[in-house]
């Protein structure tokens, strides 16, 4: 007896309408079986081409509590044709798939390694789809596991991604992040510098450059003020 295995990958629930058509087709079923209830080895109705199953012919599986029966002839796959007989086989999307189609045609392959998928394990990401071991950050090499970021195509993880394209704040020397709730990196550029808000400010007196006239010296930025207080405690 072959078993059965769902092949819904993308785990939409079942609509309503969709249950309905299959209570419909069970219905119309019964309904022919039981015009041939009197008759020695009835089996009941192929699922494929209708017709009634006489004698030791039968293929069976069942799913979500519903035996569905085949002549063995017709109980192929939907694919290439090849008997499925007591094979193992998937139902995806509604078609019964042998192994072997199930891995080449449905799964696919690997867009890293070009390898075939040979399990249902995989990651999908920027419209491509990889091995799980395969998902690594294009930059360092690290298996990508749970968190990663896409950028022009790379798949990164999050402290490449910090390196390679955050800016670095010329205040505190850190990484300068997006904004949690936008997603927008806010940066105060001043002469080629970047700055986090926070740090773009005097050195002395803490007070911000809402108007960006700021006073380098030595590596560290004063308001006007406090520069000339510099100078004159360094003269």
């Amino acid at each position: 007896m072959p078993s059965g295995e769902s092949g819904r990958l993308s785990g939409r629930p079942r609509a309503a309408m969709d249950v309905l058509a299959e209570l419909d087709v069970l219905q119309d079923t019964l309904r022919k079986d039981l015009a041939h209830i009197g008759e020695q080895d009835f089996k009941g109705h192929c699922g494929r081409c209708k017709e009634p199953i006489i004698g030791n012919t039968a293929t069976t599986y069942t799913q979500d509590g519903i035996q569905h029966i085949f002549h063995q002839t017709c109980f192929t796959c939907e694919l290439c044709s090849v008997r499925i007989d007591d094979k193992a086989f998937y139902l995806h999307e509604g078609r019964h798939i042998c192994s072997g189609c199930y891995t080449k045609k449905v799964l696919g392959h690997c867009d890293l390694c070009k390898e075939p998928f040979t399990e249902t394990s995989l990651i999908k990401a920027g419209g491509r789809q990889f091995h799980p071991h395969c998902f690594k950050c294009n930059n360092c090499k690290t298996q990508l596991v749970a968190t990663y970021l896409e950028k022009d195509g790379d798949f990164l993880c999050k402290a490449c991604y910090e390196t390679m394209h955050l800016p670095l704040c010329s205040g505190c020397s850190t990484r300068i992040m997006p904004d949690e709730n936008t997603g927008t990196i806010v940066a105060i550029e001043w002469k080629e510098h970047k700055y986090h808000q926070a740090c773009f400010a005097c050195k002395n007196c803490a007070k911000p450059f809402t108007d960006l006239k700021a006073v380098a010296h030595n590596n560290n930025l004063y308001c006007k003020e406090c520069f000339e207080d510099e100078a004159t405690a360094n003269a």
